[in-house]
């Protein structure tokens, strides 16, 4: 028994201890391996400096440090870039201050004019893959894309469309020629949106152009009252067009009636003529001296008896105011 005993390992325990030790640290070491994948994103496992595979969601394995990394990247998120200025900080009442970056700002529009133009793109991962791999600095990337992009926009136009009604249309132009540029380098970027923060002209004419506005308001202003002056013009002169047709056709009807009774009586005294023609002439020939000489203050005496002229003198003579009978 004391040989048994005496042949015993005195270093037994110690050995136990170290690969205990051992088991502890690699299960630490190990347990390092494991990670968790959430619905909203997406995870990038690294071999060695390389791509590998993709990660599941839920709870994962890789292979510890050195061998394996892991990134992990949520594609739901909206991101948001500023080009041409910069968010400083915001203090407690709610106000926010900005730094303005001209060299991003400042662009040229279709007719040669300069503007200032602050915007933001707002964006989310489509391709965690490309998003990571593809391109070294991705965010300088978005950034000079976008400026690229608007500065494509805003160079078709006219420095009015940037600075009243199409704020809307060259924010979706950019938008689209923004996610075309990103596709081209396959960037696994989103574009959800381009929005316009301030479109002003530059310092140093801003005066001017505000007298330009000012201007312009007052010509849309006289030109909407000159038309609505004309909108309530027309109505009137239309009623007076109407009244003036109206006693037109009822000149014209009375014109008409009297002409067809002239007509019936020329015709009466036609047939009259055609039935005594001699006694007709007379009687034509003593209305026209009536008419012609009922205001002249003459007697005029024609002896001969067959005329019978000299009777109707007497006659017209006799019925002048002041004649002598």
């Amino acid at each position: 028994m004391e040989g048994e005993i005496k042949n015993k390992n005195p270093f037994a325990g110690f050995y136990i201890i170290i690969v205990l030790i051992v088991l502890a640290l690699g299960a630490i070491y190990f347990s390092k391996g494991f990670y968790t994948v959430q619905p909203n994103e997406q995870a990038l496992i690294k071999r060695f400096g390389a791509y590998h595979r993709m990660g599941h969601e839920g709870l994962n394995f890789k292979l510890p440090y050195p061998f394996e990394d892991v990134f992990i990247v949520d594609v739901e998120q909206i991101r948001r870039m500023e080009i041409g200025y910069k968010t400083i900080d915001s203090n407690r009442q709610g106000q926010t201050s900005y730094r303005s970056i001209l060299e991003e700002s400042l662009m040229l529009t279709g007719d040669e004019n300069i503007i200032d133009i602050d915007f933001s793109v707002q964006y989310s991962i489509r391709d965690a893959k490309a998003y990571v791999f593809n391109v070294k600095d991705v965010e300088d990337t978005i950034k000079k894309a976008s400026e690229s992009s608007m500065r494509q926009t805003i160079g078709e136009r006219n420095i009015d469309d940037a600075l009243t009604e199409k704020k809307g249309e060259i924010e979706r132009d950019a938008k689209f020629d923004l996610q075309k540029i990103l596709d081209i380098y396959n960037v696994g970027i989103l574009v959800r949106e381009v929005k316009l923060q301030d479109v002003l002209p530059p310092s140093q004419v801003i005066e001017d152009f505000k007298a330009v506005a000012s201007a312009k308001e007052n010509s849309k202003r006289l030109t909407n009252d000159a038309e609505a002056y004309r909108l309530g013009l027309i109505p009137k002169v239309e009623g007076e067009v109407a009244k003036m047709i109206n006693q037109a056709e009822g000149e014209k009807a009375k014109i008409i009636d009297t002409a067809k009774g002239d007509t019936a009586k020329f015709e009466n005294m036609l047939k009259e003529y055609r039935n005594s023609k001699e006694i007709t002439k007379k009687r034509l020939y003593y209305e026209t001296m009536i008419k012609k000489l009922e205001k002249v203050d003459k007697i005029i005496i024609n002896e001969s008896k067959d005329s019978g002229i000299f009777d109707i003198f007497k006659i017209l003579n006799s019925n002048m105011p002041g004649g002598k009978k």
